[in-house]
Formats: C-alpha cells, sequence, structure tokens
C-alpha cells in the first residue's frame, strides 16, 4: 500500500514539475486544435483576456496612485517631510 508520501523534497519538487510540465503541454496542444477548428471564437476569447488583464492594470495604477499621495491636495515640498526633524550636533573637528 502506497500512501503518495514524500519524505525526499527534491524527489516531490521533480514530481511537481514534472505535472506542472505535462499540464502546459496538454494545454498548448488543445489550444492548437482549438485555433485549428475555430479560430473566430479563439480571438474573441483573446481579446477578452486582453481586456480583462488592461483593466486589472488600470486598477493597479489607480490603486498606486491614490496610495502614493496623489490626490491628498498637499503639493508642498515640505508634504512628505511633515514629521521630520532634523537634529544637528556641534562636534569639533578634532574629534574625530
Amino acid at each position: 500500500m502506497q500512501f503518495g508520501f514524500y519524505p525526499n523534497p527534491f524527489k516531490q519538487a521533480t514530481r511537481m514539475a514534472a505535472t506542472m510540465t505535462l499540464m502546459a503541454g496538454l494545454s498548448l496542444i488543445l489550444l492548437g486544435i482549438l485555433i485549428i477548428l475555430m479560430p473566430q471564437l479563439i480571438a474573441y476569447f483573446i481579446a477578452g483576456l486582453l481586456m480583462v488583464a488592461g483593466i486589472s492594470v488600470v486598477g493597479y495604477a489607480l490603486r498606486l496612485f491614490v496610495m502614493s499621495g496623489f490626490g491628498s491636495g498637499d503639493s508642498g515640498q515640505n508634504a512628505a517631510r511633515r514629521n521630520v526633524r532634523i537634529r544637528i550636533e556641534d562636534r569639533d573637528d578634532n574629534s574625530l
């Protein structure tokens, strides 16, 4: 009786990589067959994926603008240095 427990992590990683490679290869073969059989349907599918990816990228860009303070209204030079205090101690030049 085999339980599928792999004590060797390298063997488990190799097995997982082989499984993922097999799935990717089978997916590419299926995509090739679908392109041969229905090229217009695949074009619509890919266009839809590109539009979803574009909307996602725009969403992330808007999040970055908001998080960076793009719309905060604080456009002064000291806007980012509100809570920063610079302390300069007087030292003798010969102390080093």
